[in-house]
């Protein structure tokens, strides 16, 4: 196994192109922040909204979501971490043999692991997608667009009832202590992220999404945009990992095929699907909400609304994203090779 060169700071010098980007990089990461900075402190503050519901649901709904079921999260957390480092300790010496050799020293380090744990998101999506697809096939929410028989406007039609799908808690569960194992890995080991406030955002908005609309029973809202995000998420985890590696450049027309596909993918799950039903179903029911004015929607009423101003930067995020691999899969065929103009360096100090 090749040694981890992880105290290697002789690498080597960046290329115009390179600084380019991480100047770039820089004024986006300023964006981000200051996203960041708005919205920790407010879903602190908002929290105590989501308790005076969670204690009004005791004695006015069942079956509902119970703090005492964290226990599921907390489990999944510890596995899905410990499968995380079991993926990096298994995988980690042959993926390093084939990362482009223009990345070296700690930079190399650090592409691998990330290699590493996209392969890892290509599984575990992809485990959750066909999840979701052998359970929730028949859940009144999920439209045609997700190849479901159900309805968007539908998110709601049960509210503050919980929907009636078959382990919708457990899958719900799992996935929050995955995001908050995201948030921590973010906060404890990837500090040195060129991109860390990017990607702390993002996982945070994930995160907090998924723990608002549990305990207030807006389970319906929260699957969709989970699905419609985990879906993309396979093939970007896919691309990324396949163009890793140094011998893409020579499977040009499998390279075409993969950053279309996904630019496709993302582009229609990620800035149609989701704003489409998640987001505009919001927006109608909450001015309905806003004009029957009952009291189960005036304990809930401001952190929804924070919810959804969430739901609205996670798609201006999404449109970005979008962006960038479209411009990929263009510069692609326009120039019969691939770039990666987004994260040509992982760290901040090269």
């Amino acid at each position: 196994m090749p040694k981890r060169e992880e105290n290697d700071r002789d690498l080597s010098p960046p290329l115009k192109p390179i600084q380019r980007n991480q100047n770039k990089a820089s004024f986006y990461e300023k964006i981000w922040k200051t996203f960041t900075f708005i919205t920790v402190p407010l879903s602190l503050i908002l929290f105590k909204d989501i308790l005076v519901f969670e204690e009004w649901t005791k004695t006015n709904v069942s079956p509902r979501a119970d703090l005492s079921d964290l226990w599921l999260t907390a489990t999944a957390f510890i596995v899905i971490y410990i499968l995380r480092k079991a993926f990096q300790r298994a995988l980690y010496g042959p993926v390093y043999t084939i990362i482009e050799d223009k990345h070296q020293g700690e930079e190399r380090v650090e592409r691998t692991k990330r290699v590493v744990k996209w392969m890892y998101d290509v599984m575990y999506y992809g485990s959750l997608t066909c999840f979701v697809f052998l359970f929730f096939r028949d859940a009144n929410f999920l439209p045609p667009t997700l190849f479901g028989s159900g309805e968007c406007s539908k998110l709601y039609s049960e509210f503050p009832e919980l929907p009636k799908v078959p382990y919708l808690k457990q899958y719900y569960l799992i996935q929050l202590g995955s995001h908050f194992c995201s948030v921590f890995e973010q906060v404890m080991f990837k500090r040195k992220d060129l991109k860390f406030y990017e990607y702390f955002l993002h996982h945070y908005l994930a995160f907090t999404l998924i723990f608002f609309s549990y305990l207030t029973q807006m389970w319906a809202l929260g699957s969709m945009v989970l699905i419609t995000h985990d879906i993309s998420d396979i093939f970007l985890a896919f691309a990324r990992a396949f163009e890793g590696q140094k011998h893409f450049k020579s499977q040009q027309t499998v390279v075409y095929g993969v950053l279309g596909l996904t630019a496709f993918m993302w582009a229609y799950c990620r800035t149609f699907v989701f704003p489409v039903c998640a987001i505009q179903t919001c927006f109608v029911w909450w001015r309905e909400q806003n004009e029957l004015n009952l009291p189960v929607w005036l304990m809930i009423k401001h952190e929804f609304t924070f919810e959804v101003s969430l739901l609205v930067v996670l798609l201006l995020m999404n449109i970005y994203w979008v962006f960038i691999l479209t411009k990929m899969f263009v510069m692609a065929l326009t120039k019969k090779g691939v770039e990666n103009d987004y994260d040509p360096k992982l760290l901040k100090k090269n």
